[in-house]
Order: structure tokens, then sequence, then C-alpha cells
């Protein structure tokens, strides 16, 4: 998979938030997991001119990360979940399910719950532009599956492998120390031929592998 840049899929979101504003009782969930993530709900919540909320435990992640968060990004952190209608949630909480529980809870004061899922698992290699952005709807229940991801692209990896040429690659997701794994190797230092990409430099601007359970 080639992501979409992380600028794009922000342009999304911004956009995707924006549309469903008009509605003033309606709640905005933002999935993330311990750590990442962090730039969608900013974005929004630079995009509406609100707070957002997130609870004692994210908030302590969020200032243990320092100058990573910008100042102006602090000031927009909250604990008071009726401070604000943009809402951090974990990663699970942004299914059709857990989404129904919690309008449920607020349902005095949100009639709607519009989910954002950023998670490189939305991604389809058919939609060639972030704001193909996948937007569902049940009911008073609104789900944006976002592509945004914080690890590199397959040919990101690649072309680090290519560079770094390492003497062993032990693969971390999905390892099961036989075929797989060395499935994985092979695609990793074959050449793009009979990898069957084709490596156009990098496409997006993903950096780290810092989230629970990968993508």
């Amino acid at each position: 998979h080639v992501f979409p840049p992380q600028a794009e899929v922000l342009t999304a979101v911004r956009d995707g938030v924006r549309a469903e504003a008009f509605n003033p009782k309606v709640l905005f969930l933002f999935g993330t997991y311990t750590i990442g993530k962090e730039r969608v709900f900013f974005e929004a919540a630079r995009a509406l001119g609100k707070q957002v909320y997130v609870g004692k435990q994210k908030r302590a992640v969020l200032e243990a990360l320092g100058d990573v968060i910008s100042t102006e990004d602090r000031a927009r952190i909250t604990t008071d979940d009726t401070a604000t209608n943009l809402h951090v949630v974990p990663m699970g909480s942004t299914s059709f399910a857990r989404m129904k529980t919690i309008l449920r809870f607020y349902r005095t004061r949100y009639d709607t719950v519009v989910a954002f899922k950023p998670t490189g698992w939305t991604f389809e290699a058919s939609r060639k532009h972030a704001r193909a952005t996948k937007r569902q709807q049940r009911g008073s229940l609104i789900q944006y599956s976002v592509p945004y991801s914080e690890h590199s692209s397959f040919e990101e990896l690649r072309e680090l492998v290519a560079f770094l040429q390492p003497r062993a690659i032990w693969p971390h997701v999905g390892n099961d120390r036989g075929p797989k794994a060395a499935k994985m190797v092979e695609l990793l230092t074959a050449p793009a031929t009979v990898a069957g990409v084709h490596t156009t430099g990098n496409q997006s601007e993903d950096g780290g592998n810092d989230e629970e359970g990968g993508e």
C-alpha cells in the first residue's frame, strides 16, 4: 500500500467536521490509541475553533509528549466532557455499536454522533485520493473511515531496506517464525518487478511505528 499524504487526509477530516457541524446537537468522536492520531483531532478542533475533550489518562500522555504538542493545541485540551462536543475516544469506540451506546449516554445533549476512525486499515488502493474517505450512516450515527496512518507505506519500507542493507530482518507483526515471516522478508528484499511494486518515492508523511495493535 501507498498511503495518501497525511496533509491530504487532514484536509478531508477538516472538510468532514465542517460539513457535519451544521447540527448544534452533534457529538464528534475521534478514535485514538494510547499514542497516535493527535494531528487528526487537533486539526478538527482548529477547524471548528473549539476545545477537545480527553480523559485524564490521555491528557497525561499528551503532557508527556512535551513540545510535540504546540502551545496553541495544548490550550485546546480539556478534561471536562461538557465543555465541547469534540471527544477523543479509544479506537474501538468508533464502531457503530459503541457509538449507539455513547449516544444513549448523552441523549439529553446530543441527537447525532459522528465518529472519525483514522487508521491505515481503512485504506483502499482503489480510492485514489484521500477525499474519497468513506462515509457511512445508520440513522443518527455517522462514521468516517479515514485512511490516516503513522506507519510507513510498503514502498517506503522497501526503500529503507535497500538503503540500509541489513544483514537480517525480523518481522514484528504477524511473525509466525515460518513461511509467513519468510514471505514478508522476501517481499521487502526482492527487486521491484518481483515484489510487484513501482518505486515512485515517498507518497506519505508517515513516520514511526508507535501505535498499539499496528495498522
